[in-house]
């Protein structure tokens, strides 16, 4: 959810205090570096995505012709370390600054600390949990001390539930984002062949992790999610359509969707008001947009497969 705040945040305090030192058109928003960034500087960059580093640490790079700066926020002090050992034989003849930012909760839990009301008031998820939870109701001892060790159980699964759906969505996210300067790289002819190949490879990897993390939230969400109007399938290799856009532009909109997905998803489980409305959730569907996300990104494997 804070990429792209702090992507907006970062290059706009950074376009404020230095001047560009390239003679060529400075890439794009998706465009990570300009074909002339030099080699080590490039390599650095893809090693970072081919280490999956990227799902650790959300990290904007800004090339210069003397080094670059690399802005992380990050709560992973372990995959920071690794970032950082990887540039280490950068310098010299290239400085590498790091500019590093802790993520701030997002919720002062406090005194709600437990699962989220989005999802400890979801009828369905609680009715799909509760059969487990009678069956442990009716196998457990009663407690002695009174303790209700099926509520605790139901209270547990509810919150790691939660966890699982957010993690699955921020980790679809940053790979749909990713994603989208991997392309820029892989299909501009401009760019070394050596640095095109890899980068085809990686978005390959990407595109199918993008896949497996939507296969995993449809089938989280259909759990907590009421009986649709008309059925939803899952998307299966075979039934995708093949688009006639190109690339870069299939690459663009699976990074608009993704954004969009994990912000709903974040939505259904901390809601503004505590409730979601059912049209909210049908019209469209989580079950379909993550659907549509899928064909997506199919039809970009498709693509890489064919060009």
């Amino acid at each position: 959810m804070l990429r792209a705040i702090f992507v907006t945040t970062c290059l706009s305090a950074l376009c404020l205090g230095r001047t560009s030192l390239r003679s060529e058109p400075a890439p794009g928003p998706a465009v990570p570096f300009t074909p002339s960034t030099p080699a080590a500087l490039r390599t650095f960059w893809l090693d970072f995505h081919a280490n999956r580093l990227c799902q650790d640490i959300d990290t904007v790079f800004v090339f210069h012709a003397d080094g670059l700066e690399v802005w992380c926020l990050t709560d992973n002090q372990k995959s920071l370390d690794r970032l950082k050992r990887m540039a280490a034989p950068l310098s010299p003849p290239y400085r590498v600054e790091f500019y590093v930012t802790r993520p701030q909760a997002e919720r002062d839990k406090g005194e709600e600390d437990g699962p989220p009301p989005g999802l400890w008031n979801n009828q369905e998820l609680r009715s799909f949990l509760g059969d487990i939870i009678e069956e442990h109701r009716h196998s457990a001892p009663t407690s002695l001390s009174g303790f209700d060790d099926a509520m605790f159980t139901l209270t547990n699964r509810i919150q790691m539930f939660a966890d699982q759906m957010l993690q699955l969505s921020q980790r679809l996210e940053s790979y749909a984002m990713d994603l989208e300067g991997l392309s820029a790289v892989a299909f501009d002819p401009a760019y070394a062949a050596a640095d095109r190949t890899r980068a085809r490879t990686l978005c390959a990897l990407h595109a199918s992790a993008i896949d497996e993390c939507a296969s995993k939230l449809d089938q989280n969400l259909r759990q907590a999610l009421p009986p649709p109007a008309k059925p939803v399938k899952s998307e299966r290799r075979g039934d995708e359509m093949h688009s006639a856009a190109s690339p870069r532009d299939t690459a663009a909109e699976i990074a608009r969707q993704g954004h969009k997905m994990a912000h709903r998803v974040y939505r259904f489980i901390y809601p503004d008001h505590f409730t979601v409305g059912i049209t909210d959730l049908r019209e469209p569907g989580l079950l379909e947009s993550l659907a549509a996300l899928r064909r997506l990104a199919a039809d970009y494997q498709h693509k890489l497969r064919k060009g």
